[in-house]
């Protein structure tokens, strides 16, 4: 053969594989399956995962097909044959090819295992494949569609609108789906409309994605992650790189869509157990403010720590407000972190539909400070708070606290020790009137010991024995302290469920009123059932201890 004729065929050969590659990623197959649902086929890649000094590289290693659209509500009913949004109008939008929303992650993982073995008895998929929600790296990956933009369609984001339902062109809920432009590879939706669920634990309020090799998140955490922006969010916080971390609750922006791949998990023991067609169903949705009937006041200064502000943000009603606060420990690990205000509001949203003001505390933060530092923190929000209650339009004598894990802790510090005199000056005031503290550490005995694994793993906990004990609540507990209530999962890995019932113990003994909820099979986050039991719980408790005295 003319070594000539040999090199140019070559090169035409390469040439051939390229654009068939690039045109598989450009112009993607797309097809229906049983329900209707349009699955767009992606090939593996490998992609620069989130942005900035928080960039990872990522490689998926396996190709997968991905929801053209969020699930609709057609889509719902056809296969759980429930409505979970059907209370919920005009926050909602009601009709076929809107988006099923008011879905918390439990059910829409229900949902997909449902899917699953549907088209598996129909015979549209083999026993070796399955639907699923998207891990975080596949739903980045489809959102990019091989861009490197903020958006994907470019960095203007005055074009977000031509693509998007966001805040400045929706009309207060989700719109119908594939109304808008789609990205690079046909998907629509993924930057606006509904919030999407992946699959992926995250730990609050670390959040660092996982680099390498078709990675799925770490093996356990704090809640689940959300990607995309929703109907609600500024352009800001529509990036394709944009993410969040929620309980699995039913919120109304709260939607997804499905990925169909060859079986990840094979062994049956390992995957989650499939609830009962009435599990969508058997909560009824509590009526819910719509995000422009809150308002916020963002980034209150309440002092300042070698050079740097101190703040919290203040959530209110504008319907139906008790006028009563309550403050949030906006903390994880004791880390906490400067997020945007819509971003944290699902940790507290039904304390703010019962009519509650929330008081979002932040503090000073781990790695650099420890928890003594902190306490002190959250007492002097409580006196700014306190001080400028009538300016909040709360009543300061009616204030409670509430918090997860390292922030149950903190409020639990702060509910048994914030004390003032009295009008008289005859005894000490307590200034919170309730507690609500999610699997808390209740005792820091024993960190000070150097060889402790909680004080080698959180930089917090580096503290001496005087430390440890003045920052114990189980030490701390006195007849005259605040009704307190614990929510704690049976299986919790990181807060024993032992060490709170010590805790419930202490306050029985001392004459506390207080209550413990015991979610069964509950790690340290709750599935949706779980999530709801404890908001419930939560609301009730402060609805009983937060009301006007007689």
């Amino acid at each position: 053969m003319n070594p000539t004729y040999f090199s140019v065929l070559i090169i035409v050969l390469i040439f051939a594989k390229y654009a068939f590659v690039q045109n598989l990623q450009t112009n993607p197959k797309s097809s229906a399956n049983s329900i209707g649902m349009i699955m767009t086929e992606l090939p593996p890649g490998k992609f620069k995962m989130g942005s900035g000094v928080f960039a990872v590289d990522v490689t998926l290693t396996q190709p997968f097909a991905i929801g053209k659209h969020e699930v609709t509500q057609q889509q719902w009913k056809k296969v759980m044959g429930t409505e979970p949004w059907s209370n919920s109008s005009p926050i909602v939008g009601i009709g076929a090819d809107y988006p099923a929303v008011c879905i918390p992650w439990d059910d829409a993982s229900a949902f997909c295992l449902k899917l699953t073995a549907l088209e598996q008895k129909s015979g549209k998929i083999s026993r070796e494949v399955e639907y699923r929600l998207p891990t975080e790296a596949e739903w980045e990956y489809a959102c990019k569609a091989g861009t490197t933009t903020t958006y994907s369609f470019g960095d203007d984001p005055l074009l977000l609108g031509d693509y998007e339902w966001f805040k400045d062109n929706c009309t207060g809920h989700a719109e119908k789906v594939g109304t808008k432009k789609p990205n690079p590879w046909g998907l629509c939706d993924m930057q606006g409309n509904a919030w999407e669920w992946c699959s992926d634990w995250c730990l609050w309020p670390a959040m660092t994605l996982q680099s390498g090799t078709d990675p799925i998140g770490p093996a356990r955490g704090t809640f689940r992650s959300l990607r995309g922006g929703t109907c609600y969010f500024p352009a800001d916080l529509c990036k394709v790189y944009a993410r969040s971390m929620l309980p699995s609750y039913n919120l109304s922006l709260f939607g997804f869509r499905v990925v169909r791949s060859a079986v990840k998990i094979k062994d049956p023991a390992t995957k989650p157990v499939e609830p009962s067609l009435e599990t969508a169903a058997q909560y009824k949705l509590a009526p819910q403010l719509r995000f422009e009937d809150i308002e916020v006041t963002r980034d209150v200064v309440y002092g300042r720590k070698d050079g740097m502000a101190l703040t919290y943000d203040i959530f209110q009603p504008k319907k139906n407000s008790k006028g009563v606060g309550v403050l949030w420990m906006n903390t994880g690990l004791w880390v906490s972190m400067w997020v945007p205000p819509e971003l944290t509001v699902g940790f507290f949203k039904p304390l703010l539909d019962g009519g509650y003001t929330v008081f979002c505390v932040r503090h000073c933060s781990s790695p650099k400070y420890v928890v003594p530092e902190m306490n002190a923190d959250t007492h002097l929000a409580l006196q700014h708070i306190y001080a400028h209650a009538a300016e909040s339009k709360v009543d300061r004598d009616r204030l409670g606290v509430f918090g997860y894990s390292a922030g149950g802790h903190l409020s639990l510090l702060l509910g048994l020790t914030a004390e003032v005199p009295d009008s008289k000056g005859a005894k000490e005031k307590l200034l919170i009137r309730a507690i609500a503290a999610m699997y808390p550490p209740t005792n820091l005995q024993g960190v000070e010991d150097p060889e402790n694994p909680s004080r080698k793993r959180i930089p917090a906990l580096r503290i001496d024995k005087a430390q440890a004990l003045a920052c114990s609540p189980i030490l701390l507990v006195k007849p005259n302290s605040p009704p307190t209530l614990m929510v704690q999962g049976t299986l919790d890995p990181l807060v024993p469920i032992a060490n709170t019932e010590k805790f419930r113990d202490t306050l029985v003994n001392a004459g506390v009123p207080n209550e413990l909820i015991i979610i069964q099979g509950g790690g340290h986050g709750f599935d949706s059932a779980g999530n709801f039991r404890m908001f419930e719980a939560v609301v009730k408790w402060f609805d009983k201890h937060l009301a006007p005295k007689p």
